[in-house]
C-alpha cells in the first residue's frame, strides 16, 4: 500500500532502546488471578450499583443495578430510583434465579 501512494512511508527506526520504558512500568496482578474462578454457572454473581450521571430516565430512575453471572458473562439489569429499592432488586433477582434454575446463588460479589 504504501508503493501505490495509500499510506505515508515510515522510517521504522530500530534504534530505540525499550529497556529502559521497562524500567518504569509496573504491573500489578489482576484480581481474577487471585482467587479461583466460577466453573459453573449462578456459582459467583457480580453486583454493580451505579448511579446515572447527570441523565434521569424517562421514569425518574436514577440509579441502577447489575447482577453478571462471572462464569457465563449474563447480566441482569434493574432501574431504581431510590437506594432503598436495592434489597427488592436483590430479593426479585434471587426469586427469578431459584424458579428458573432451580438452584441458589453461592455467592455475590458486591461492588459500589
Amino acid at each position: 500500500l504504501m508503493e501505490l501512494g495509500h499510506l505515508p512511508k515510515v522510517d521504522i527506526n530500530n534504534d530505540i532502546d525499550y529497556e529502559d520504558y521497562k524500567k518504569h512500568v509496573k504491573y500489578k496482578h489482576r484480581l481474577a488471578t487471585r482467587y479461583k474462578k466460577a466453573e459453573a454457572c449462578l456459582e459467583c454473581i457480580y453486583v454493580y450499583i451505579c448511579e446515572l450521571i447527570e441523565v434521569v430516565s424517562y421514569k425518574k430512575h436514577t440509579l441502577f443495578i447489575t447482577f453478571v453471572d462471572e462464569y457465563s458473562n449474563f447480566d441482569q439489569v434493574y432501574f431504581l430510583k431510590r437506594y432503598d429499592e436495592v434489597p427488592d432488586a436483590f430479593h426479585e433477582f434471587d426469586r427469578k434465579v431459584r424458579m428458573q434454575h432451580d438452584t441458589k446463588v453461592k455467592k455475590f460479589k458486591i461492588e459500589t
